[in-house]
């Protein structure tokens, strides 16, 4: 082992600990043997591609285990290093093609394609391609004509071995060679310095296309360590950075002073638990890049304490890492004061030299750094190498050479070195090196653009924000930053942009900067705006204006004319991750810029947010849902044990191959466990039990009827078999009766359990069997796409998320929307006993007339509502004007297939939401549509989070009791025919049409189901009403003042809702009939889902 060559130290340590883990990802981890063999392979196959000595090997992928074994196997190849982001402006990427000129680039399977297309940006021949498989294998596109490397050759120390670009004066990057002596020599003197050995886990929390990233893949993969690398969006999110620092037990963390500052003042807020010892694993902070000052080390003590130390460095990209150390020990005293760099590390000298003579300790000069483990300079650059690889001034016998780093500093009589600014015009950006005249020629690139200049403007705790003044003929900043951010890194992009007439110039000719106007921050729109009401808007204005310091802002608000910057948009992604959970990047806020184009993004990222769903090990039983735990709660007290069955009849008329028939339901039986699943109880914890597949168990009862039957023989028929209970702990909870009056006429009653199934489930369960009973009709094999997942998997995933911190939103806004008293709506003025209540029910079906059904559709198109948020409105001032009650709460379901993976299962995934609506008696209808439609869009949007646990929380289960508040349910259904009619798809000589009958039960007192039309239908309305409670007449007349208060209001809708309600009063109402019924019943009222 040559310690002068990294990976021959990786090598070793491969030898001695094969089977520690080396490097782990969010997917995956590989031991030292895994990762050296891995890596030894993909060398073998750069060879055959050609690499060697000299020649360079692109990476373009993201941070991860692949990245890893690529700058392995490049360093094993004897190939040089050169690692491209996607995230490279148009301009980077193609100098690097062009002057880097790879012969190689390794990319990833999944990231190919998006890799051509970058590489199509440079004029130069297209390399050869090396793709990483997603099983870690190797593939080749587009070889080049070029002499494989066969055999191995001695890799010297002083070979180069890796290109970093960094910003340039001349407004190109400048590339930097390292070598492999330079690299070993920073990475064994901190494993020496620290004492790091085997049990060290370090964070790649470095930028991988800045050389700092490489004392972050080498110190661990050196010592036989781990090398864990974040997640994507962690390292920009710190309440998540910190959580994945405590959760990886990483031991040792390299940072820029603006990330640590970040995570302090996150800790310093109070929003992080605080009641334990944070970090116990954390035993080194290395910090590098910037300033750190005396109140960053006093604020970090004061909350963590003293067990991590904290370390400062000082070095140059040139001179490979750091080259000086500063222990930090006592807490310094001065607050404002800069944190001073230490002391030169081993075989490091460091000197201040002012016009070619050395300062004395305490004055102030340019600080050169000798070491002969320096760089190789510039990267085909021998003249920019020259200007600043300098002979020592000291020196004038011999060669001995010096960097001359730009920066201004002075030392003191104990060594220790200040950094004090630089000499030119280059600066510190979040710890990135940047020329300010590589901006300035960007921007004097840009079409209309006669001259520029860009400045500093320091910010708070050495934060730096750029400002680019700018002369020509296009004013329009938007125009200015779009074209710059092709053209730089998104941190160089300036935060503010100040057109001018001409600059200001120095007696001299030269741009008096001094004289320049400094940026006034500016927001678009402060006044007169229109009151806000989104609660995700307001939360983002507030963060905005602690964040942006804005006094004053609205949804038009602009980031970047708001002085903003990466750093303050870490800043927001955090505070953003804590309110709601979302993992955003930095690009999301630069690419949505205003207030109103982050909140639309982040509503979009809600609803993609979901994890994949993994299936569960086996095992004899399994969890169930909050919503099945809720039904079963109610089965327990003997409840409306038949008002969860759902059934349907469906006739079928024409060829009919029963042999068929039995196995499409024999298919889906054995396709879906649901169809074949109990429950039982376990230690007090309701579970579902999973049986295996028995043709014989599946409950199919044929009965052979006399011909001639009427549609009402079917109907009793089916009535009857609603009324069935099921045992849940016997039985599965499906039956199938099949009817026959002749070879031509069948009927199926089909029965569900509420417990494994919704109405989605009942339509898809319609559709499938009718697509498998026509292929077993054809003797062909049915079609349908196999399933990922089961109902299991799905109740353990939801179980999960729900007790998760990503449900705490949803938690929250639930407790708020149930403040307060939580009475039903006691529609007849008089309250019931619950006691005995039944559950027996009817339907009650009707439709708007066609000209007022299209004048509901008219203002839902000019008001940009739905039709149901139309009819929810109405339907919350009906019931106002019956009830005086101006506190509406009213039961909707939810879906909850807001999952792909969801789309095609049957099983229970409806749960309920509450729509909350407080009625004010002067407000106009217009205004009230507003707060309706709006109240329903948002408890929609948290409806993820089980009803059912909320009422636990809340204790409001006792006695099975938790909805007794929610006597009355709305919600908007598809029309059923539409679902038949898919499913009649594929057959020329069967048809099949719904059986109308009686449905018995109702699980509510009132339920308004509005079935869904196009417009120049009329919409239907069906009544699902408790025939202990109404008569078909009240219900008739709660139809009449329906439509009439549905006439006043798309006649006039600025009728105010007190107007609506007189209306109706006056006309005659269903109260006196109900009153009577109400009579007969003792007080006290109590309604159960």
């Amino acid at each position: 082992m040559d310690k002068r060559i990294i990976h021959s130290v990786f090598e070793a340590k491969a030898q001695l600990f094969p089977d520690n883990i080396a490097v782990e990802d969010q997917d995956m981890q590989l031991t030292y043997r895994e990762l050296n063999v891995l890596a030894d392979k993909l060398a073998v196959v750069l060879r055959q591609q050609g690499l060697g000595s000299g020649r360079i090997a692109m990476t373009l992928m993201g941070a991860d285990v692949r990245l890893i074994t690529s700058v392995l196997a490049i360093f094993k190849a004897g190939g040089i290093y050169l690692p491209a982001d996607f995230s490279f402006p148009p301009r980077l990427m193609q100098q690097v093609l062009e002057e880097g000129a790879p012969d190689i680039v390794i990319t990833s399977a999944a990231m190919l394609e998006e890799a051509k297309q970058r590489l199509s940006e440079g004029n130069a021949p297209l390399p050869a391609m090396v793709i990483i498989e997603q099983d870690l294998t190797f593939s080749v596109q587009g070889q080049r004509e070029m002499i494989p490397v066969t055999g191995t050759r001695d890799i010297s120390p002083d070979d180069g071995c890796y290109v970093f670009y960094t910003s340039g004066s001349t407004g190109r990057s400048k590339a930097i060679l390292g070598n492999h002596k330079g690299l070993s020599h920073f990475v064994h003197w901190e494993m020496g310095e620290f004492g790091l050995d085997e049990h060290c886990r370090v964070s790649l929390l470095s930028q991988f296309t800045f050389d700092a990233s490489l004392r972050d893949i080498f110190v661990p993969l050196c010592t036989g360590g781990r090398l864990v690398i974040p997640p994507v969006g962690v390292k920009s999110n710190i309440p998540l950075l910190i959580e994945w620092l405590e959760v990886k037990q990483i031991s040792l963390v390299h940072c820029v002073p603006s990330i640590f500052r970040l995570v302090t003042r996150y800790l310093q807020s109070g929003s992080a638990t605080m009641d334990r010892n944070l970090f116990p694993s954390l035993k080194h902070i290395l910090m590098a890049g910037e300033p750190l000052y005396g109140r960053d080390i006093i604020q970090w003590r004061s909350i963590v304490g003293d067990q991590v130390e904290l370390v400062n460095l000082y070095g140059t990209s040139e001179t490979t890492m750091a080259k000086t150390c500063h222990r930090i020990g006592p807490t310094p005293e001065d607050p404002a004061a800069a944190v001073h760099v230490g002391w030169p590390i081993s075989n490091t000298m460091v000197a201040v030299f002012n016009g070619g003579k050395l300062c004395s300790p305490g004055e102030i000069g340019e600080i050169y750094i000798k070491t002969p483990f320096m760089t190789k300079g510039y990267f085909r650059n021998e003249a920019l190498t020259k200007s600043v690889f300098v002979q020592n001034p000291l020196v004038t016998d011999r060669v001995d050479m010096m960097h001359k780093t730009g920066d201004m500093g002075r030392y003191f009589e104990d060594g220790h070195i200040e950094v004090h600014g630089r000499l030119d015009d280059q600066v510190k950006i979040n710890g990135i090196r940047l020329e300010l005249a590589e901006v300035k020629q960007a921007a004097l690139s840009a079409p209309g653009i006669q001259d520029a200049e860009v400045i500093v403007i320091p910010g708070a705790e050495g934060e730096n924000q750029l400002a680019c003044y700018y002369t020509g003929t296009v004013a329009q900043e938007p125009a200015l930053r779009s074209y710059l951010a092709g053209q730089l890194h998104a941190a160089f992009i300036p935060s503010f942009f100040i057109y001018m007439e001409a600059l200001p110039l120095t007696i001299n000719g030269k741009v008096d900067k001094k004289a320049l106007p400094r940026p006034v921050t500016t927001m678009a729109g402060t006044a007169g705006d229109m009151e806000e009401t989104d609660p995700v808007v307001l939360t983002m204005q507030q963060i905005w204006k602690e964040v942006l310091g804005l006094p004053q802002v609205n949804r038009n608000t602009h980031f970047f004319q708001s002085a903003g910057t990466s750093l303050k948009a870490i800043m927001i992604i955090s505070k953003l991750y804590r309110q709601y959970n979302i993992r955003l990047k930095i690009k999301d806020i630069f690419d949505n810029p205003t207030i109103i184009s982050l909140c639309t993004h982040i509503r979009e990222l809600q609803r993609q947010s979901f994890e994949s769903i993994s299936l569960v090990p086996g095992n004899d039983n399994y969890e169930t849902t909050y919503a099945q735990k809720g039904i079963w709660l109610h089965l327990q007290y003997g409840r409306g044990l038949a008002a969860y069955n759902m059934t349907g009849a469906y006739h079928f008329e024409g060829a009919f191959n029963r042999e068929a028939f039995t196995k499409a339901i024999q298919f889906l039986v054995q396709r879906y466990e649901i169809l074949r699943t109990t429950f039982v109880m376990d230690k007090g914890e309701l579970r579902q039990r999973v049986h295996d597949f028995d043709p014989a168990a599946v409950n199919v009862r044929m009965d052979v009827c006399e011909a001639g039957m009427q549609e009402a023989d079917y109907a009793k028929i089916a009535e009857e078999e609603s009324l069935k209970i099921f045992d849940p702990q016997k039985e599965p909870l499906i039956r199938f009766r099949l009817l026959r009056a002749g070879e031509r006429h069948h009927t199926l009653v089909l029965t569900q359990h509420h417990l494994i199934a919704d109405g989605w489930s009942v339509n898809l369960l319609l559709k499938e069997f009718m697509q498998v009973f026509a292929a077993f009709s054809r003797n062909e094999t049915p079609k349908l796409s196999p399933l990922r997942i089961q109902y299991k998997d799905y109740a353990a995933w939801h179980n999960r998320y729900i007790s998760s911190f990503s449900s705490q939103p949803h938690q929250d806004f639930w407790k708020a929307q149930m403040e307060g008293e939580l009475r039903p709506l006691n529609i007849a003025a008089t309250s019931f006993n619950s006691i005995g209540k039944s559950y027996e029910g009817r339907l009650f079906t009707f439709g708007l007339p066609p000209a007022l059904s299209q004048a509901v559709f008219e203002m839902g198109k000019c008001r940009e509502k739905s039709t149901f948020a139309i009819l929810l409105a109405l339907t919350n001032i009906l019931l106002y004007s019956y009830t005086g009650r101006e506190d509406i709460l009213l039961g909707s379901p939810y879906a909850g297939r807001n999952h792909p993976d969801l789309e095609d299962q049957l099983g229970l995934f409806v749960s309920i939401i509450l729509l909350r609506n407080r009625l004010q008696p002067d407000q106009p209808f217009s205004a009230l549509l507003e707060r309706v439609a709006g109240n329903a869009a948002e408890a929609y949007e948290h409806g993820v989070y089980p009803f059912e646990k909320i009422l636990e929380e809340l204790e409001l289960t006792s006695n099975g009791k938790g909805l007794q508040f929610l006597n009355v349910f709305v919600q908007m259904q598809e029309a059923h025919e539409e679902a038949l009619a898919a499913s009649q798809e594929g057959w020329e000589d069967l048809r099949i049409t719904p059986v109308d009958f009686k449905h018995l039960t109702s699980k509510f007192d009132l339920t308004f189901n509005f079935i869904a039309a196009q417009p120049g239908e009329h919409i239907t309305i069906v009544i699902e009403y408790n025939t202990a409670l109404f008569t078909e007449n009240s219900i008739k007349k709660l139809q009449e003042d329906f439509i009439r208060l549905t006439e006043l209001a798309m006649e006039n809708e600025q009728l105010s809702v007190a107007a609506l309600r007189t209306v109706v009063q006056e006309t005659a109402s269903p109260s006196r009939e109900m009153a009577d019924i109400s009579h007969q019943i003792s007080s006290g009222i109590s309604r159960e889902y």
